[in-house]
């Protein structure tokens, strides 16, 4: 199967051990990942308290790109890339007015989007029936005895779209089982991690921290899909136990690691050694 794939920068800078894994447990299950040609920036979360009509402009180009190359779906691994891209067929779909700024803009550059590609984040691509059932027949090292919080974060179910419920989604921790994993209940599963206030308010990104580490503290490892939730909750753990005198040390991990480890990959050792919180002792026995 082939799918494009648009990387985003965070999975070209400070996630490129989500890439990798990313591409290679793909690879395992025969899932070829086209990266669009000549991509850019999606935004971020900046962009449109710059300039919103630049904020839509962004995405919409690599939309464009996508149609161009006659893709009809779009996977995203960055939750704030996954937003973004989704962000514009919404206003394809339900808000002419915006529509209309947005050809007005694409216009510029002679460009012209049709609004017909559908658009998944890596997570949702993965928790479809039917590529959960290659991961099933792929899987040889059951991370079974490990404990996973399953970290969707504020993203990827908002707005409300195919892939879950907004407040309690299930596909995650579905695909956790699936590895044999044990996923905990987890009462902040889509709470806003807080990395958008990171350095700007870092009191906040410590509360929220705080909220999420207390509902995971029973979770061997927390498991996410967003290379900002990943940064926040890894980078600032040591700031926060500082600031509420806690003894938090949870791995945070992408996904796509998770399902490397229990499809035998030995590539999956990239990156562990940077994290602030070393995940390498607590998957010693998937990691040998």
């Amino acid at each position: 199967m082939k799918v494009s794939y648009f990387p985003g920068c965070s999975l070209e800078t400070s996630a490129t051990d989500y890439d990798i894994s990313a591409k290679k447990t793909c690879e395992e299950i025969d899932i070829e990942l086209h990266e669009l040609e000549d991509w850019s920036c999606c935004g971020a979360l900046c962009a449109r308290n710059i300039n919103y009509n630049f904020s839509l402009a962004l995405p919409s180009r690599n939309l464009c790109i996508a149609e161009d190359m006659g893709y009809k779906e779009l996977i995203a691994p960055c939750a704030a890339c996954y937003s973004n891209l989704q962000r514009i067929n919404d206003i394809y779909n339900r808000d002419t007015e915006r529509k209309m700024t947005i050809e007005h803009v694409l216009g510029h550059v002679g460009l012209n989007y049709k609004g017909d590609v559908k658009i998944n984040s890596l997570l949702q691509f993965m928790c479809r029936p039917e590529i959960t059932d290659l991961i099933k027949k792929r899987v040889k090292n059951k991370l079974t005895g490990l404990k996973v919080a399953a970290y969707y974060g504020c993203l990827l179910t908002r707005p409300k779209n195919d892939f879950d419920d907004t407040q309690d989604p299930r596909s995650f921790e579905k695909l956790m089982k699936v590895l044999g994993a044990e996923p905990i209940y987890f009462s902040m599963k889509t709470k806003c991690c807080g990395g958008v206030y990171s350095t700007i308010k870092t009191e906040i990104a410590y509360e929220l921290g705080y909220q999420i580490m207390m509902s995971a503290r029973e979770a061997d490892i927390i498991t996410v899909a967003c290379p900002l939730c990943q940064m926040s909750l890894d980078a600032f753990q040591t700031g926060l136990n500082k600031f509420y005198k806690t003894d938090f040390e949870i791995p945070i991990i992408f996904f796509t690691h998770l399902l490397g480890l229990a499809f035998g990959v030995d590539e999956m050792r990239y990156g562990l050694n940077n994290q602030f919180i070393s995940p390498v002792k607590t998957l010693e026995r998937w990691l040998s």
